[in-house]
């Protein structure tokens, strides 16, 4: 298919806005990445400020599937303390009845 002049005219015509077409299709891809680029910033920052959850360790974790070691230990000593206590000989106190049922205002 040949091209005639009156082609050739309309195209020469439309020859700048295909290629102010071509260049804003190349800019877009790199502004989209640069958008892109941007967000992961944003949200990598946001991660670093946010506090986040420790994971807890597998050894940790077996031990307190397995009833807790340190659980078993404090347990144990509770009963050790209040074995001690029942063994003393109970002090007795005097208290007074009358304490903190009157009010003295006169100062």
């Amino acid at each position: 298919m040949a091209i005639t002049p009156l082609d050739l005219q309309t195209m020469f015509v439309r020859l700048n806005e295909v290629g102010k077409e071509q260049n804003h299709l190349k800019e877009a891809v790199a502004s989209q990445q640069a958008a892109g680029a941007k967000e992961l910033k944003e949200q990598e920052l946001r991660q670093d400020k946010s506090v986040n959850k420790a994971e807890e360790d597998k050894e940790a974790q077996k031990l307190k599937e397995e009833g807790g070691g340190e659980k078993n230990g404090a347990d144990s000593r509770e009963r050790e303390k209040s074995e001690e206590q029942s063994a003393r000989p109970q002090r007795k106190v005097f208290s007074d009845p009358e304490m903190g049922s009157h009010i003295d205002i006169s100062g």
